[in-house]
């Protein structure tokens, strides 16, 4: 019979259909497929597919067979206010066969704005559990050419064509996630790998001293930068940094500043006069990218053991005084580096004396915090030191790291923690 002739047709088409999407497949070819088949089986005159937007709570025109989308008025429209919205949000398809069969519930601004009479609107959702996430959109049908009403057969022809769609669609969406992250997972590790290479992991091997530092990121990429030099009057050098946030963007701040740092140490100013010029130099960059630095540096003459100092907003050096067993926190008055454009930065002197030892350090060391939210402190660190001072400068940040790694087990690292120890050895 005709009947049985028709049902076999339709199944017959579904089954290409679904072969048809079965292929991993860009978007626009899952489209075009869609609506073209659309048009084949329901002799349509215009139909679309709609996207969800979940971000904006909209639907939007992602394809169009019939009309120009370029010439559409609002190809943008609100999931509340729209009768594409409303068939979204209930998961129901519906049939109109003149303007006056929609729901009441469903506000329009304008019924003589609507060109057509006769349209179907059916749901894309993944699955039947009708839940914000498995939401892929809405296919709308427009008129059939030979201007017969729409039947209930072309409604459960549809609302198979838009399953299949659904799926088709997010399985390409979760594709491109995938892809996407895979391909910032890239990203990070080259990133890291070009960071990591910027901090030292050579120390020089000096009769009056002994260096150490190492940083470990909380994520991929961070913002901490250590780092030493020996300038061209034999002087040593140390810088310790910190860049708000623990992403590529604080990375890249972090990569400008060690270049903007290295060429101006280089120049052999004073402490104060390095931290000034690099505040001038990065103040635009930070200041469009809502970044911001602590810088601490110190340069420290061997011949006369005589350590200069200036601090941008960073934590103060511990100084650790061997033969007196007491601790001085070193620190002077300056700003963050990008918080103005003109900084005074103060500087100041001491002398040092043999066995004596400078602990720089940033946040992810005295405010690592245990399961309670109590944190490492500035107490722990001293005993640490004060038990272990004998110990190479190499091991006695191991276990530094170590202790900090125990007290916060439980919790994940929150910053990145960055240790710089300079020994004086005579």
């Amino acid at each position: 019979s005709a009947e049985i002739v028709n049902k076999y047709e339709e199944l017959n088409f579904l089954y290409d259909l679904s072969q048809s999407l079965g292929a991993l497949l860009k978007p626009g070819k899952i489209f075009n497929i869609i609506l073209e088949k659309i048009e084949l089986s329901l002799n349509a005159d215009r139909s679309s597919i709609m996207l969800f937007n979940e971000k904006s709570q909209t639907l939007d025109i992602a394809a169009a067979l019939g009309f120009d989308i370029q010439k559409v008025e609002n190809p943008r429209v609100s999931i509340e206010k729209s009768i594409s919205g409303y068939v979204l949000q209930n998961g129901e398809a519906l049939m109109v066969e003149t303007l006056q069969d929609i729901p009441p519930e469903i506000e329009l601004k304008k019924r003589d704005d609507y060109k057509s009479q006769s349209f179907i609107s059916v749901p894309m959702i993944v699955s039947p559990m009708k839940i914000d996430n498995n939401k892929i959109g809405v296919i709308n049908v427009t008129e059939k050419r030979n201007r017969e009403p729409f039947s209930s057969g072309d409604l459960k022809l549809l609302n198979s064509i838009a399953s299949m769609a659904a799926i088709a669609i997010y399985n390409n969406q979760l594709l491109k996630k995938v892809l996407e992250s895979e391909r910032l997972k890239r990203d990070l590790e080259i990133a890291e790998q070009i960071q990591s290479g910027m901090l030292p992991t050579r120390f020089p091997d000096l009769p009056e001293l002994e260096i150490f530092g190492r940083c470990i990121p909380a994520k991929n990429v961070g913002g901490d930068y250590f780092d030493f030099f020996l300038n061209d009057n034999g002087c040593l050098e140390m810088v310790m940094a910190d860049v708000s946030g623990h992403n590529i963007g604080a990375a890249l701040m972090m990569a400008n500043t060690r270049s903007v740092l290295k060429s101006l140490i280089h120049a052999s100013s004073s402490v104060n006069e390095i931290l000034y010029r690099a505040n001038k130099l990065l103040y635009d960059d930070m200041n469009r990218s809502g970044l911001f630095i602590s810088v601490f540096l110190l340069r420290y003459d061997r011949s006369k053991r005589r350590l200069s100092f200036a601090n941008g907003g960073h934590h103060p050096v511990i100084w650790y005084r061997a033969k007196q067993n007491r601790f001085v926190k070193l620190d002077a008055d300056g700003l963050l580096l990008g918080v103005l454009p003109e900084v005074d930065f103060e500087e100041k002197t001491v002398i040092l004396h043999p066995g004596d030892l400078l602990i720089m350090y940033t946040d992810g060391v005295i405010e690592a915090s245990d399961a309670s939210g109590n944190l490492f402190g500035y107490n722990r660190i001293e005993k640490l030191i004060a038990a272990n001072f004998a110990l190479p400068v190499r091991k006695l940040a191991d276990k530094i790291f170590r202790e900090v790694k125990f007290y916060s087990n439980s919790t994940d690292q929150a910053d990145d923690i960055t240790l710089q120890i300079m020994k004086v050895k005579r």
